[in-house]
């Protein structure tokens, strides 16, 4: 598979992510692989950026962020039910949550789109976008990873 960052990369099946129905924008690319910009040999390295490479288009790449790293208080689940058994998410299930980032040349100007995270069920592989409407998080929060 041909990717925008990483070149031609060979990737299994059980990794394909499937959202349900797209991303914002991407509607209708519902497959996607999230691959790390680090060496993965290295054992002790934590991801902090990743990339949402489409299998559909190897064009059409987003920047990922894990949201605790910026906002530890981070609280997506203001979510129904109803709309997390769209990806078959219960409160046992195994999941990641991201966000779509914008990373400029200049990092401190980087933001965040915390009103919009990426629910990933890590059992099925199913995933969603979700709109936090009542929430007062930020599309472009700023990109500032708080020391642990």
């Amino acid at each position: 598979m041909n990717t925008k960052y990483f070149g031609d990369i060979t990737i299994k099946q059980e990794e394909i992510i499937t959202f349900t129905s797209g991303l914002f924008g991407f509607e209708d690319k519902l497959k996607y692989i999230l691959l790390s910009f680090l060496d993965n040999n290295d054992e002790s390295s934590e991801d902090f950026l990743l990339c949402l490479q489409s299998v559909e288009d190897p064009n059409l790449a987003l920047i990922v962020i894990n949201p605790y790293y910026v906002c530890s208080e981070y609280d997506p689940y203001q979510l129904s039910d109803k709309l997390l058994a769209e990806i078959q998410l219960g409160q046992e299930t195994k999941h990641t949550v991201c966000c779509v980032a914008v990373i400029n040349d200049n990092f401190e100007e980087s933001t965040i789109n915390l009103k919009c995270p990426i629910i990933i069920n890590l059992e099925n592989k199913l995933a969603k976008q979700f709109i936090l409407e009542d929430s007062d998080y930020s599309m472009r929060h700023p990109v500032t990873v708080k020391e642990v």
